[in-house]
């Protein structure tokens, strides 16, 4: 393992997938994730390697959804998160995976147009029959504020966690948006923890009505295995 590598992996108890942080001791076999913007499902094969977990994954993009691998404890749908129910229009930008955006990024030049089904947070939960979600992670291409703004208070307020990247880091002019979603999630409960420096790529959302965790270890987390962490992605790039 590498200098960068051990930074990173600092303290167990946080674990990272696909640049996603969780608390990894709030997981086991008896708990369910939703996989939002599954891509490949990538992120739930690791979530159900590690962890055994059940896995609900939600793909619009056809030809990410064709690719994802059967598995007995993953159940994929090939649909969009959103603040609405119904269809919508994705711009789908040229890249070997494949992926796609309800914004339009200068960065990101879309090759496409093509409509998919879209539903909402409350939609993906009646659609997977999970009966809660244990983990929530979010990575829906610039949706996540029309996802949060038609999430009902009581919907967020039984998961357990919730892992978001947020796309202010395409479009700084997104931070306010990013800010309101934090602001509205510490109302409700969350402790609001940030992984990236510059941006909100790596945000994780921690129920203290429903996750074990102290005051003291939240402070850990936030001011020192941040750090580390953040000197192990640095230390990465070279």
């Amino acid at each position: 393992m590498s200098v960068s590598d051990r930074l990173r992996s600092f303290d167990n108890r946080l674990a990272e997938i696909q640049s996603h942080t969780f608390f990894a001791p709030a997981l086991g076999p008896q708990s369910i994730v939703a996989d939002l913007g599954a891509s490949t499902a990538g992120f739930s094969q690791e979530i159900v390697s590690r962890f055994g977990a059940r896995c609900f994954a939600a793909e619009p993009l056809p030809e990410n959804f064709k690719r994802i691998a059967p598995h007995p404890q993953i159940k994929a749908f090939p649909v969009a998160l959103s603040g609405r129910d119904g269809r919508i229009a994705l711009g789908v930008r040229n890249s070997v995976h494949g992926s796609a955006s309800f914004q339009p990024f200068d960065s990101l030049p879309e090759h496409e147009r093509i409509e998919v089904d879209s539903v909402t947070l409350e939609g993906f939960f009646r659609l997977s029959s999970a009966p809660r979600f244990d983990l929530v992670k979010v990575d829906i291409e610039g949706a996540e504020f029309g996802l949060f703004d038609a999430a009902r208070d009581e919907t967020l307020r039984e998961i357990g966690q919730i892992t978001v990247e947020f796309h202010d880091f395409l479009d700084p002019a997104l931070e306010p948006q990013v800010l309101t979603v934090i602001r509205r999630l510490e109302g409700l409960g969350f402790a609001a923890l940030r992984f990236t420096r510059h941006h909100h790529g790596d945000m994780l959302f921690l129920n203290r009505r429903r996750v074990d965790i102290s005051d003291a270890q939240l402070l850990w987390f936030q001011h020192v295995v941040r750090g580390i962490r953040g000197a192990g992605r640095l230390l990465a790039r070279f």
